[in-house]
């Protein structure tokens, strides 16, 4: 009876674990294709599968009774982080934005309502709470090569389709994303994202993973190569 549920556990604790992991891969392709999880609906599309993803993978820890432990660097700079975000929430007084900031923003926010975050606070809350429990789970599921494999790939490959779909859309002119043009939207936009800038920082963190894969494969073809001779 005892090996029984033992190993039921243990089963459950694969499963879950396998379905956190790819939750949080579509998380990882999806938030930059839906618009960059720039508008309301796509950010919270974003901070629902990180959560789903996270919690099923607290949950298989549970089922395993195996908690992993990370480099005290990593709990170092998580719990500074905590700090510092506790006492901007509880303590410190709210900063104020600059008068020019704030009239930029509210610029921005009427002239593009439909591709500027709300500054909803609990949203933050909910996004800050979610994501790093989907960054606890990802450097868990990380440790295992097939899942870091799939991490990078699944980043890599939406980053190809963001990029991708940017030079297609310069190229017929586009006046929206995804040829939509119901939204007003700045002539410097590009792939999902509202602005250039944005598309541009998020593909110069993509595209080095595709250096890297493409590393890695030569690694592996030679290392088989001297196998064999």
């Amino acid at each position: 009876m005892t090996t029984i549920g033992h190993d039921g556990s243990q089963l459950l604790a694969s499963s879950l674990r396998t379905f956190a992991g790819f939750v949080l891969l579509a998380a990882l392709a999806f938030a930059p294709i839906n618009y960059g999880s720039t508008r309301l609906a796509p950010f919270t599309t974003l901070i629902a599968l990180t959560a789903t993803g996270g919690v099923a993978w607290l949950l298989s820890c549970a089922a395993a009774r195996q908690w992993p432990v990370y480099p005290l660097a990593t709990r170092i700079g998580v719990m500074l982080i905590a700090l510092v975000a506790s006492a901007w929430i509880f303590v410190l007084p709210v900063a104020e934005l600059p008068a020019f900031t704030e009239r930029h923003l509210s610029r921005l926010s009427s002239r593009w309502p439909h591709s500027v975050l709300p500054r909803d606070f609990s949203l933050w809350v909910a996004w800050t709470g979610a994501a790093l429990i989907a960054w606890f789970a990802l450097a868990h599921l990380a440790r295992t090569p097939a899942w870091r494999t799939g991490i990078a790939w699944a980043m890599l490959l939406a980053g190809g389709a963001v990029a991708l779909l940017g030079l297609l859309q310069n190229a017929t002119r586009a006046r929206g994303i995804f040829w939509n043009d119901s939204v007003q939207m700045p002539g410097a936009f590009f792939g999902t994202f509202f602005h250039h800038t944005s598309a541009g920082a998020y593909l110069n963190s993509v595209w080095p993973l595709g250096f890297a894969l493409a590393l890695g494969a030569i690694r592996r073809n030679t290392e088989s190569a001297r196998v064999r001779i």
